[in-house]
């Protein structure tokens, strides 16, 4: 059924009334001179200021209707001008009356036709030279003139400013829509092993790459629209037909495919909440408007000023939803009576080539957002440290969504959330010292609970990212969890401006989570691993074999670099004697307790291992035979200061010592070794709990 037409104004006998007033006010106005006896008194003059006035009142009543009749928006500029004329008595003989009259015309030129304006302008000019007692033709035709100049002048600025404004409007829309966007090419290689810096593949899952493919995609909706609208048009003799896309998020609606005249813009944008399409998207229903000049007459899609007659405005719905607008127009008033039902069959018609053409875009989004993540799985899986993995998923995200303002992959610790190795300094500075799960923050809160993927547009007050003081740094968050071998230890958290993060990039950046997680989790293994395979098992001290590389390392450098290098060898004391009293595990016991205290001894650059049994070594880079004894003596004092618990009784240990250097002429490894161990028994022989420096060496 079509939608009814909006009623015709019901006032078009008082607007011409109306105007016909204005005209005998403005004669007796102008014919006053011509009767130079008659003189008009105050009251006189009050009076006719009085109708003036009510006349205006009454014009200003009807000129907020839909369709305001000609005749009433041309009453109302004759009377303003009328009453600055007439109050021309009331002013001081030097006032110039022209500047008031200057901006009426100037400002009806703003809303009414470059024609309109000339003629207000000799009207005015006319009552000007009544107001001001022009003593000739010649002086009235000076004002008239003058102020009809006024008027044409401000209609050819004022469309001129339009047109600018409208090349500006679509200069914005292009960039909002991506045109300038440019897709780099080059490529930067990081050390060898790495991932490359630059991921172009990444970068068209972006919001401006999509809109570039939307673009494609929208010339090639062009073309296939473009046999339906010409038939729109043809069949109802139109004067355009257009399509418009609605997009909601932009709050616009584009237009997509057009046929018609030049002066459709190719990329006119309307407002959704402004008719035609306001009307159609909060009924959902079809629009049709004839002789309606506030709006048929200032039409958006038009680059220049165009007097339509009628408009038709239908809607095209995809799956129930209104996703479009087909618009038909006509130079002619009370047109298009008949031609909703056949643009409603149209409008279905064009639904399907919509829909058909979404469904391709949806599915060249996926292969899109496929490659990217294939993308990210070859290159995680190529590298091999856990500060690469967190770099390249902060590029990662960077490249897809421009807008972020910082990446960061956080690890659940006990009670502690820390950041991984390689996060960047903002991000580190937004961690701060590290956050706690039991703290009121975005993401203990998160850790907390389910863990599902989130993206938020985060309030300006509310609860801190890390940090009970440290704020949220940015308007958009996205976390996604890390999961290690099913278990939830971690989050990837992004931090970007508002709406930085759509569905497509959280897709593409969930896949890249559980891809680093995996990734951070097979390093992890391999490191702890290969941990196992060079640390002691009980005491977590470096086994025989990893001592023996380390000495034949420290051995070497001290050789090229002619700086000493000692070794201390540690046995404890009545060990066996032990074991036979308390059982092995009291031994294991001890052996634990020792290696705590070799350990809190040792300095950083110094590598302690154990060497078989109950013995242990140190080895001490840069030391000579004296500062190595006395650090023996260090550590045989905190063994004989130890005291371990075992059940309800305490035990005390202690150790004998050995020291060899490079400096006393043992200059291999094997020499190092047999003197420390010399130095030992030495240490054993002589009463135990003792310290002995190797002698020098034996030719």
């Amino acid at each position: 059924m079509p939608a009814p037409a909006p009623k015709r104004s019901p006032f078009p006998s008082l607007a011409r009334g109306l105007f016909g007033l204005t005209i005998v006010l403005c004669l007796l106005f102008l014919l006053r001179p011509l009767f130079p006896g008659v003189e008009i008194g105050p009251t006189a003059l009050a009076a006719f200021l009085l109708v003036t006035a009510t006349a205006l009142v009454s014009t200003l009543v009807i000129a907020p209707l839909p369709r305001t009749p000609w005749p009433a928006r041309a009453a109302q500029h004759t009377l303003v001008a009328l009453l600055l004329c007439s109050g021309a008595s009331l002013a001081p003989p030097d006032t110039p009356l022209w500047m008031p009259l200057g901006v009426l015309v100037i400002f009806a030129s703003g809303v009414e036709s470059m024609r309109w304006a000339a003629l207000l302008g000799l009207v005015c000019g006319l009552l000007l030279g009544g107001a001001t007692g022009a003593p000739s033709l010649y002086a009235y035709a000076g004002s008239m003139v003058g102020l009809a100049g006024i008027g044409l002048a401000g209609s050819v600025a004022l469309a001129r400013l339009r047109n600018r404004a409208a090349e500006l409007g679509r200069v914005i829309t292009r960039m909002r829509q991506g045109v300038d966007f440019v897709e780099a090419d080059g490529e930067e290689e990081v050390k060898a092993g790495t991932v490359r810096r630059e991921t172009p593949t990444l970068r068209k899952v972006s919001e401006p790459a999509r809109t570039v493919r939307d673009l494609d995609r929208s010339a090639h909706l062009t073309k296939t629209l473009a046999p339906f609208l010409e038939l729109a048009r043809g069949m109802n003799q139109a004067h355009a037909a257009l399509f418009f896309d609605v997009d909601r998020k932009r709050n616009g609606a584009f237009l997509r495919a057009s046929d018609g005249p030049e002066e459709v813009q190719a990329d006119a944008v309307l407002p959704l909440d402004a008719d035609p399409l306001g009307f159609v998207l909060d009924r959902g229903r079809s629009f049709y408007a004839t002789d309606f000049r506030s709006l048929l007459w200032s039409l958006p899609y038009y680059n220049k000023a165009k007097h339509i007659g009628t408009l038709l405005a239908v809607p095209v719905e995809v799956r129930g939803v209104i996703s479009g607008v087909l618009v038909v127009d006509h130079e002619e008033t009370q047109a298009l009576a008949e031609a909703e039902p056949l643009l409603r069959r149209l409008a279905l018609l064009i639904a399907q080539v919509v829909e058909n053409e979404r469904e391709t875009l949806a599915h060249a989004e996926r292969e899109v957002e496929f490659e990217a993540a294939a993308f990210a799985s070859q290159n995680l899986a190529m590298i091999t440290e856990v500060p690469e993995i967190h770099a390249f998923v902060a590029r990662a995200v960077k490249e897809m969504a421009p807008r972020t303002l910082g990446v960061g992959l956080v690890r659940l610790r006990g009670d502690s959330i820390v950041g991984l190795p390689g996060m960047s300094e903002q991000f580190e500075a937004w961690m701060g010292e590290g956050a706690r799960i039991t703290d009121r923050t975005w993401i203990a809160w998160y850790l907390s609970g389910a863990a599902e993927p989130m993206r938020i547009d985060t309030p300006k007050r509310g609860l801190p990212l890390f940090r009970p003081a440290g704020g949220m740094p940015g308007e958009c968050l996205l976390v996604h969890p890390l999961r290690f071998r099913n278990r939830l230890q971690g989050a990837l958290v992004a931090v970007g401006e508002r709406d930085a993060f759509d569905a497509s990039v959280g897709r593409v950046i969930a896949l890249i989570a559980n891809q680093a997680a995996a990734a951070i989790d097979l390093i992890e293994l391999v490191e702890t691993n290969k941990s196992l395979a060079l640390h002691d098992g009980l005491t977590g001290l470096l086994n025989r074999r990893a001592f023996d590389e380390a000495l034949a390392r420290s051995v070497a450098q001290s050789v090229r670099s002619r700086q000493p290098v000692a070794l201390l060898m540690i046995d404890l004391d009545h060990f066996k004697q032990l074991n036979d009293a308390y059982g092995h595990a009291v031994g294991d016991v001890a052996l634990q307790g020792a290696a705590n205290q070799i350990r809190e001894q040792a300095r950083g650059g110094d590598m302690a291992a154990r060497y078989g049994g109950e013995e242990f070594a140190i080895i001490l880079p840069d030391t000579d035979g004296p500062a190595a004894f006395r650090m023996a003596e260090r550590v045989r004092k905190a063994l004989s200061e130890c005291v371990l618990d075992i059940g309800h009784e305490q035990l005390r240990i202690s150790g004998s010592c050995g020291v060899s250097a490079t400096d006393l002429g043992y200059d291999t490894p094997d020499a190092l070794v047999r003197s420390a161990d010399e130095a030992l028994y030495a240490s054993k022989a002589t009463g135990r709990n003792r310290t002995s420096l190797a002698g020098a060496p034996r030719g």
